[in-house]
Order: structure tokens, then sequence, then C-alpha cells
């Protein structure tokens, strides 16, 4: 259970005074973090126990950093406490977020997760002109960065640039051509532009390679059903 878990972290801590402990247990809390943003409608009790979770947790990330400041974790950790609390409408959160991810490149600045941390984040604010700047900044890091491109095309999708979008979804398939997700992904996309050879050939390619492929069966139907061919969609 979490809170054995937490238990023994904090055990190992006290004999054994490094950091590493103090951080498992922070992304521990902040994994409850995370469940608990996502109830509908939670109860006084739940708004409660999060604060004071998030209290705990930011207090363990910060005396981690204490420990060993040169340790890019600790900044990223706390940085990542600060964007659920954003998410949940915490003032100066986000600023603080971006501050500590800011600490973590600097400390590890050919890593590109941190970048792509403060992409998401202002996806999260409706600021795509700053995601697709550090978007661009983490491509410089990682050309062959799928999961920042495919952010790059959902902003594209966001703001009507279909054609842009398609591009993109282009060159992830060929870094993951072997990648069912990917031909779906850019069937959609397809789809959305009336472009119906081309949809129907994109999840064909992702069923060949997962014949178990539900949705994109279900989205190849319905592309065969606009093209007049009723007995394929069948």
């Amino acid at each position: 259970s979490t809170e054995e878990f937490q238990q023994r972290a904090s055990e190992a801590f006290l004999q054994y005074n490094d950091e590493s402990f103090l951080l498992v247990i922070a992304q521990s809390r902040l994994m409850a973090l995370q469940s608990m943003l996502a109830l509908e409608e939670p109860s006084k009790e739940d708004q409660e126990l999060f604060v004071a979770t998030a209290i705990q947790a930011v207090l363990e990330a910060e005396e981690a950093i204490k420990l060993d400041d040169s340790n890019p974790a600790g900044h990223a950790t706390l940085a990542d406490i600060f964007i659920v609390l954003a998410s949940a409408g915490f003032t100066d959160a986000a600023d603080r977020a971006t501050a500590k991810l800011e600490d973590a490149t600097w400390r590890d600045p050919q890593n590109p997760l941190y970048v792509m941390a403060e992409a998401s984040l202002a996806i999260r604010l409706n600021d795509s002109v700053k995601a697709r700047e550090k978007i661009q900044k983490a491509l410089e890091l990682k050309r062959n960065y799928s999961e920042a491109l495919f952010m790059l095309s959902q902003i594209d999708v966001k703001d009507g640039n279909l054609d842009n979008a398609v591009t993109t979804a282009k060159q992830i398939i060929t870094l993951e051509p072997n990648n069912p997700t990917r031909y779906y992904q850019l069937g959609v996309l397809q789809a959305a532009k009336k472009d119906l050879p081309a949809s129907i050939q994109a999840y064909e390619a992702a069923i060949s390679l997962d014949k178990n492929f539900a949705n994109a069966r279900y989205m190849l139907a319905l592309s065969y059903l606009d093209s007049n061919r009723l007995d394929d969609a069948l």
C-alpha cells in the first residue's frame, strides 16, 4: 500500500540521510494528488486531504533539495507538485512550477524532459505560443522526440492548422514505423481534412500492425461508409 511504502521509505531515510528517499515519498504523494485531482465531485474531506498531502509533498521535496541542491530530480519533483496545484487553481503555483523547471534545466541542460514539462504547463494555461517555443527547444535537444512532435500536432489541431498537424504526424511515423497508434492518429487527422482515401490507408496500416485495434476498425468503418463502401463498412 501507499502508506506502507511511505513508512518504509521514511524508515530508510532515518537510517541513511539521503535525499532519494525523500524524493520517492514526495513522488508517491504526487501520485495521490493526481488521483484526487481526478475526482469529479470531491467532498470537503477530500479537499482537506488534498491540501494536507500537497503541503507534505512540498515540504519533503524542499527538504530533498536542501540536502542536495545540485540534483535536478528534486527541483523537477517540486515542479511536478506545483503543476498539479496549478491545475487545481492554486494561485502562483504555475509560476513556481516554471521557476523549478528552469532550476532543473540549469542543472541538467541536455535533458529535454524539463522543457517538455514547461510546454505541457503552457498548454494547460492556454499559452500555445510559449508551448510551441518550449517544444522547439525540446526538439533541438532531441530531434527524434516523438512525444514532442505529437504534442506539436495536437496544438496544430487546436489552432486549426490541420496541414501542419498531418505533416508532423507523418514525421512521427518515420520515427515509429511499427507503432499502430501513430497511423491511427494520422487517420483521424486525414478524416478531419475530408481526405477519405488517405484516412482509409492510415487506418488500414494501423490494423495491419494491430489486428485487435478496435478504435481503428471503427474509424475505418466510418471512412468506408463515407466512401459508399457499405459492405466493407459492415
